[in-house]
């Protein structure tokens, strides 16, 4: 697949003819640089002090509102009183700020009450600027990465919106999320909705990827919350591999306008099937958006993101990452670190890093033995399933695991001793196979 652009050509090999959900550049012509020039020295500045103004306000006003509550109270007791009264002038100057960002908001349809729907859905889920949309929204409790809660600005203005912190890579603190997130949806306490960004992770929004269950477990009607940006370019997309922080702020804040849209769909109420089970309750509300935003539905999650990462930081195409990897972790029984450290980095030391794919000619150059050679030949077709002539990371992946698990079979011995005993490759196994298949080379 190629995207031809004024100032690169993106080449995504054949193996990988994917949708790349992670994935975004942005194209200027001469007459947009221009712009950004005169922007950067005329309106920039203006922009910038706007923004910087109604941040410091906002801070003023969280910090207040919260003033004398302690932690504890602030995440088990909603705010009240002249203490909730402090989020109309907090959202204002919110809305302040994003105005002076360039960012121009339309909402369509109708936000739903709390008891109508304890919680919002948001998604595409693109970049930072998505969690100002609370500001539109009365200030929903957002479920977010408790990294957010260090920034001394932007953990002091979220703090006044009470949200509910995870830790992704401690299992006890998502635990804890989910009962929090029940907790409040369920609650007959004056709490305010609930908003989750069930996607985990930021993309490009051509595609709606996985959706996390947790917003689905407390059982209770959810509203879909559908987010759209209008551009010439698309310079609001964090992607993981795109643009960097800096430079996205800096091109959205020198363009015209960026007009991003809230669409509020219809509350959705679960089925007592969807009830008992919130992945099935998250995968139907994911393919209502899908349709209603015209984008594909696409298998792919935060471990995803984190390949596709891993990936580019070894040479290889980001598309590599691709796998679908918690399918491919439930079916084969691996887990992340797996697949991020052994595996991808052994399959970036064979691959064709221009392709992304384990050629003939790159395993050849690896072991240091001719193309032309049989063994090398059925040595690739071990893994080449589908003899299509090259070898991808999914393949690579199952073709490892077969190694791992059936080392000892008729069917793969004779394969694994060429590796060890003709190559010498014991790079590609492990110091356990090596003595097996060392021991079957002795019965030959």
């Amino acid at each position: 697949m190629k995207h031809s652009g004024m100032e690169e050509i993106i080449v995504v090999p054949d193996s990988y003819d994917v949708i790349h959900p992670f994935y975004n550049r942005i194209f200027l012509s001469v007459l947009d640089k221009i712009r950004i020039a005169l922007f950067t020295i005329l309106v920039l500045p203006i922009r910038l002090i706007g923004v910087a103004i109604c941040v410091a306000v906002c801070w003023i006003l969280s910090v207040a509102g919260t003033y004398g509550v302690t932690e504890k109270e602030i995440r088990d007791y909603p705010l009240e009183g002249k203490r909730r009264l402090v989020g109309k002038y907090l959202s204002f100057f919110g809305r302040l700020g994003f105005w002076f960002f360039g960012v121009r908001v339309q909402v369509k349809g109708e936000q739903a009450t709390r008891q109508e729907a304890p919680v919002l859905v948001v998604a595409p889920h693109s970049s930072f600027t998505d969690l100002v949309i609370g500001m539109w929204m009365g200030l929903p409790h957002l479920v977010c990465r408790a990294e957010e809660s260090r920034s001394l600005l932007v953990g002091s203005i979220m703090k006044y919106s009470q949200p509910v912190y995870v830790v992704r890579d401690d299992a006890n603190s998502r635990q804890n999320t989910l009962k929090e997130m029940i907790r409040r949806a369920t609650s007959s306490a004056d709490w305010r909705q609930v908003m989750v960004f069930p996607e985990g992770t930021c993309t490009n929004r051509k595609a709606v990827i996985t959706f996390k269950p947790g917003a689905f477990y407390p059982g209770v009607p959810v509203q879909p919350v559908c987010l759209r940006y209008a551009g010439s370019e698309d310079t609001i997309s964090w992607t993981w591999d795109g643009p960097g922080v800096l430079k996205i702020l800096w091109l959205t804040l020198t363009k015209t306008i960026t007009t991003m849209t809230i669409e509020f769909l219809p509350s959705v109420v679960p089925s007592e099937k969807e009830k008992l089970d919130p992945n099935l309750f998250a995968e139907n509300v994911q393919l209502l958006m899908a349709r209603h935003l015209g984008v594909p539905v696409a298998d792919y999650s935060f471990d995803d993101a984190q390949l596709v990462a891993k990936s580019k930081e070894l040479g290889l195409p980001s598309c590599v990452g691709l796998l679908n990897a918690r399918s491919v972790k439930i079916e084969n029984g691996i887990n992340q670190k797996m697949l991020k450290g052994e595996l991808l980095e052994k399959f970036a030391s064979i691959a064709d890093k221009e392709l992304g794919t384990i050629t003939l000619m790159s395993l050849s150059c690896y072991l240091g033995i001719e193309e032309e050679s049989k063994s090398l030949i059925k040595l690739l077709n071990f893994f080449d399933k589908d003899f299509s002539g090259y070898v991808n990371f999914k393949n690579y992946i199952l073709g490892y695991l077969d190694i791992i698990r059936n080392c000892m079979s008729e069917e793969n011995l004779p394969v694994l001793y060429v590796i060890i005993k003709q190559y010498n490759a014991t790079t590609l196994l492990t110091k356990e196979l090596d003595v097996n298949l060392l021991s079957y080379g002795e019965l030959l």
